[in-house]
């Protein structure tokens, strides 16, 4: 994933030094972010213990959505039988929460997410699962998003 700062955009628009990508981790000091270290590659995705590191396919990005609040970005990714979404706050890059898209007979797939006008939900077009998928968001008096931790 290719993070630039808006600064470093407008003084290569006019002319001045190529933009540099920024990291996701602190300890990294250039980009691009590499989506398989936002999302902790240990976690579980099903009853059978199966972790995002057994994936083939697990972060084939199709498509990113900051919200209203310019807080968090929607990332919604393809990978085998499985779409997910994933929350990464903009300011730190960590991730916050990832959601599989629901399976259904015919498969599963998260082909795009939205963020409704307000920021109270994420909807999921669930291609594969021919669904439409709505996430209800909890924002703090402050805007910040409160997730349990999910898979």
């Amino acid at each position: 994933m290719w993070i630039w700062t808006k600064q470093d955009i407008e003084t290569q628009v006019q002319g001045g030094a190529d933009a540099v990508p920024l990291p996701c981790l602190p300890d990294e000091t250039t980009g691009p972010c590499d989506i398989l270290s936002v999302f902790p590659q240990t976690l579980v995705t099903d009853s059978n213990g199966a972790q995002l590191s057994d994936l083939p396919g697990f972060g084939r990005f199709h498509g990113i959505l900051i919200d209203p609040q310019q807080k968090y970005a929607a990332l919604s990714m393809f990978a085998p039988n499985g779409g997910y979404v994933g929350i990464m706050d903009t300011s730190t890059k960590e991730a916050v929460a990832l959601f599989r898209a629901t399976g259904f007979n015919v498969g599963r797939s998260a082909h795009m997410s939205f963020w409704s006008q307000d920021g109270s939900a994420l909807i999921i077009d669930n291609l594969n699962g021919k669904a439409i998928e709505r996430i209800n968001v909890e924002r703090d008096s402050e805007g910040t998003i409160h997730y349990p931790a999910i898979l």
